[in-house]
């Protein structure tokens, strides 16, 4: 018997044991040193882009300088923030592998995919958040497959919006949304019109018993 609110827990409970033992192994200088520096110098009132060459679009330096305000200014803050957001993928990858297969197996592949992810490479770069935030967009536009409410087509947008404040990546998914909405639109179209065929030849089936 499956119960697939549980199993999405346990999923997740051991999915962000796992991530955190592995949150403070892996240390790369030159990396940690660039996000470090950048969020710093945000944290000492300085602008990205205007006061100095960040290597990325700039969102991700005032996260983590807002990180270095609650956790206090060393290298492992910013990898909280990461864990967090590897915590809250977790949960959403599952969401969306359960659509797919069984729980257990959803589980399975969830678990597969954190250990092939974060892990591998645990500095808090800019691309771990481009995957997140591609990945809670691509929930949105299935929620939005399911629903039909333009509320979830914001929301998608939105991810894709902060995604892009992370790295220039993040244009990547939103140009892949915007085709999945062509897609949808045109396929939604197609149904409309083979459903309203459907009823007309009926309606015409219908007259001509009358008729006989």
């Amino acid at each position: 018997m499956q119960h697939p609110r549980f199993i999405q827990c346990v999923v997740v409970f051991v999915a962000a044991l796992y991530l955190y033992g592995m949150s403070d192994r892996g240390w790369i200088p030159h990396d940690e040193g660039l996000l470090g520096q950048s969020a710093e110098r945000v944290m000492q009132g300085e602008t990205p882009h205007v006061d100095f060459d960040d290597a990325y679009t700039g969102g991700q330096a005032w996260l983590h300088s807002w990180s270095f305000r609650i956790f206090g200014v060393n290298l492992y803050s910013i990898r909280l923030v990461l864990l967090a957001f590897s915590v809250l993928f977790v949960a959403v990858f599952y969401s969306l592998a359960a659509r797919l297969m069984t729980a257990w197996g959803a589980g399975l592949i969830t678990l597969l995919a954190v250990v092939w992810s974060t892990p591998n490479y645990f500095a808090a770069l800019p691309s771990w958040y481009n995957l997140y935030f591609a990945v809670f967009g691509v929930w949105a536009l299935v929620r939005y497959d399911e629903t039909r409410q333009l509320r979830w087509v914001f929301l998608a947008g939105a991810f894709g919006g902060v995604s892009f404040l992370f790295k220039l990546a993040g244009l990547y998914f939103i140009a892949a949304g915007i085709l999945f909405l062509v897609f949808h639109e045109q396929e939604t179209a197609h149904r409309d019109a083979e459903r309203d065929a459907e009823r007309d030849a009926e309606r015409d089936a219908e007259r001509d018993a009358e008729r006989d």
